[in-house]
């Protein structure tokens, strides 16, 4: 089911595959447990619409009670972790998570048959055509079949873009064992090739995956100050601005004491 994924509340981090649109009228949220909360405010707003709802659990969620949703226009939705039904943090704002989204119709078996027809016709190698076709299944939330096209691809194309690809459909999809997986192999081939913006990037989806998964926010930090290391060393300040701030958010995190 195509959703939208919200990170975990309250760490800044917002790495990852998280789509901009749904297909469903009432989409899925998914969000992860935040240490401390015992309950999460979910509010969704749009032209007409500032809707609310308070729940203990976490995990993949169909608001139920939320208004049906209109085609092609934008909404965001928001979770702040609670405890005893104030927010966690004391500084709300800080530890807000908000997305955008829109809503949109789902295509057809024809839309899709018709774009990726487009694909073939096109003056490319047919592994190129291979993995941007798999990247458009992924983009269509069609994970499973993304997954079948792009691994038809090994042996085909040594390429560490692959993995990366693989990983993030992986991650979409919610298996993250198989996500870092691919991720890690796309590492050290990012890293063997000399491509470190590559090698970065791919320690940043890892880290993505530790706090999904809750695999471990110090494991996230450590991947985090890897690619930090290299923006830094690659003089890239903006990338390296952006991953210090995701860095002090998850440090924040792993050592503040919840407000009780």
């Amino acid at each position: 089911m195509p959703m939208v994924r919200i990170d975990v509340p309250g760490s800044g981090f917002t790495t990852g595959t998280v789509p901009a649109w749904a297909y469903e009228d009432k989409p899925a949220f998914e969000w992860l447990a935040v240490p401390g909360a015992d309950s999460y405010e979910i509010a969704v707003h749009g032209e007409g619409l500032t809707w609310k709802e308070t729940t203990s659990t976490t995990g993949l969620h169909t608001l139920s009670s939320l208004p049906k949703l209109k085609q092609d226009q934008e909404y965001a939705v928001s979770i702040v972790p609670m405890f005893k039904s104030r927010p966690l943090f004391k500084t709300k704002e800080a530890w807000l998570l908000t997305r955008q989204f829109q809503v949109m119709n789902r295509p057809s078996n024809s839309d899709i048959a018709a774009a990726t027809d487009s694909l073939k016709k096109l003056a490319l190698p047919p592994t190129v055509v291979t993995f941007l076709t798999g990247k458009l299944f992924a983009y269509f939330g069609l994970y499973d079949e993304a997954i079948v096209t792009l691994r038809g691809l090994r042996g085909q194309l040594n390429e560490p873009a692959l993995g990366r690809e693989l990983g993030e459909v992986y991650t979409a999809k919610g298996s993250y064992g198989d996500a870092e997986k691919e991720l890690t192999d796309a590492m050290l081939l990012f890293r063997r090739t000399g491509d470190f913006v590559g090698q970065a990037l791919a320690e940043e989806a890892i880290a993505a995956i530790q706090v999904k998964s809750q695999g471990g926010i110090p494991r996230a930090i450590a991947h985090l100050r890897a690619a930090l290391r290299t923006y830094k060393t690659l003089g890239d300040a903006p990338d390296a601005e952006r991953v210090q701030t995701s860095l002090k958010s998850l440090e924040t995190l792993n050592t503040r004491q919840p407000r009780r």
